[in-house]
């Protein structure tokens, strides 16, 4: 695959970015956004933007608390085993929501790259593990971060009604996010 591909991509991203971010303004602009962020799945060939919002996030933040707390006690109460640790990071709080699964705008809308779906096949992506590290997801990773921070430089998140803090992030589907910008942080 060429490296013209990834400028094509880029192009697209952002430009596509900036209409949902628009269209989002124009249809739901008494929500206070407070986290912008991309659920990727390159395996599959598509990018989701997703939008939560400050009352979906309270929601979110005391039902997980409650779910999490209980679940650690439960683990430090039985036997102890090997992943003992690792399972308390996995559940450890967050005062916000950091997976777009759970925002109140997940996959606002839906943008296409059927390249990455090709080039996932060829590289044997869906049936491994060992996919973050790949040219494939590589690229996808470099080039999301470079929009996301230039439409933060820009100005394009503006146009919604901006939460204070407002994070603006991706990830790959299922795994966690990269925060790339906060922005309207509280003085």
């Amino acid at each position: 695959m060429s490296d013209n591909i990834w400028e094509d991509n880029k192009a697209l991203l952002a430009r596509k970015i900036k209409e949902a971010v628009a269209k989002f303004a124009a249809e739901n602009s008494t929500e206070k956004v407070c986290y912008f962020g991309l659920d990727s799945d390159p395996g599959y060939g598509y990018v989701l933007t997703c939008f939560n919002t400050t009352e979906a996030d309270r929601q979110f933040v005391k039902s997980s608390r409650s779910r999490n707390v209980e679940y650690t006690y439960e683990l430090l109460r039985g036997e102890q085993e090997e992943t003992l640790y690792s399972q308390m990071k996995t559940y450890s709080l967050l005062p916000f929501c950091n997976n777009p699964e759970h925002f109140k705008f997940q996959g606002y809308t839906q943008i296409d790259f059927p390249e990455w779906a090709e080039l996932s096949k060829e590289e044997g992506l869906l049936e491994s593990d060992e996919y973050e590290d790949s040219y494939l997801y590589r690229n996808i990773a470099k080039f999301t971060w470079e929009v996301l921070r230039d439409l933060s430089a820009d100005g394009t998140f503006n146009a919604l009604n901006l939460a204070s803090p407002c994070f603006v992030g991706f990830g790959f589907h299922d795994d966690e996010m990269i925060i790339v910008e906060i922005l309207n942080i509280p003085d």
